[in-house]
Formats: C-alpha cells, sequence, structure tokens
C-alpha cells in the first residue's frame, strides 16, 4: 500500500513538470516520413503552409514556439544551420501578435496530452470505421 502513495505522488509530479514546461508554449510541430503534424497547440495556416514548402518536410524534425515578450520565440531540433535560418526567416515574414495567436478548436484527448510519439501513433491509424462494414469472414460457423 505504501508504494501506491509513492507511485500517486510521481505521477502528480511529473504532471505538473510537464504543465510547467508547457506553459508558454504556443505550438509544437513535428515533421517525420516527409509530413508534418502540429502536436500541440495551434499555427496560423499561412504559416504552416510556408514552413512545410521552405523546409521539404525533414525525415526527423521538432519545432516549438515559446510566448516571450509579445514575439514567438522558436526552439528548433533536428535541423541544420541553413534550415533553421530558413524557418526563422518564415516567422519574420509573417509579423503576429501573441495576443490573436489561434487557439486550438476540436482537439482529440491525444492532442491534449502533447507526447509527439502518441500523436504520430494515433494519427498512423485510421479513426473512421470502415463505410460497408467488417470484411467478409470465410470460416464457417460451427453447425448443431
Amino acid at each position: 500500500m505504501e508504494y501506491f502513495g509513492i507511485g500517486a505522488l510521481l505521477v502528480v509530479v511529473f504532471t505538473v513538470l510537464t504543465a510547467l514546461f508547457r506553459a508558454n508554449e504556443l505550438f509544437c510541430l513535428s515533421c517525420r516520413r516527409g509530413r508534418s503534424l502540429v502536436v500541440r497547440g495551434a499555427l496560423p495556416v499561412p504559416i504552416l503552409a510556408a514552413i512545410e514548402e521552405v523546409l521539404h518536410l525533414p525525415d526527423n524534425a521538432l519545432v516549438k514556439g515559446f510566448a516571450n515578450d509579445d514575439e514567438v520565440r522558436l526552439t528548433v531540433t533536428g535541423l541544420d544551420d541553413g534550415e533553421e535560418g530558413r524557418l526563422r526567416a518564415v516567422f519574420a515574414a509573417y509579423p503576429l501578435d501573441v495576443a490573436v495567436w489561434p487557439r486550438p478548436r476540436d482537439r482529440r484527448w491525444w492532442q491534449v496530452a502533447g507526447f509527439v510519439w502518441l500523436a504520430w501513433w494515433m494519427q498512423d491509424r485510421g479513426e473512421d470505421p470502415p463505410q460497408k462494414g467488417p470484411p467478409k469472414s470465410n470460416i464457417v460457423p460451427f453447425r448443431r
């Protein structure tokens, strides 16, 4: 029973630390296998289109934007210096006020959790069931 208390305390501490680290985060954009996915937050559509056009979607990159004194501060991993410079030029070309930054809408539970691996795993899964129903089976049930 005493281990249950320690486990619950660890879950609470992990949740609080995660929330504190993400407090000023506006968005988290992940690029994998030539595709991009906004994992957390929201990104204006023109900026997302410009990022996809400029970066040519590398194999594994993570771009995070933070609100910092009415401007967007970027944290980039997985890009070389040239690509990072082009990415910063995209944000410089679109002067946006952090106060009017779009808010995320219609988020699913994995977007609320905000973990990159979970978002990609759920994105790759088909959410809509097949329209025609399950496939036909060649197994004949036992008859009495």
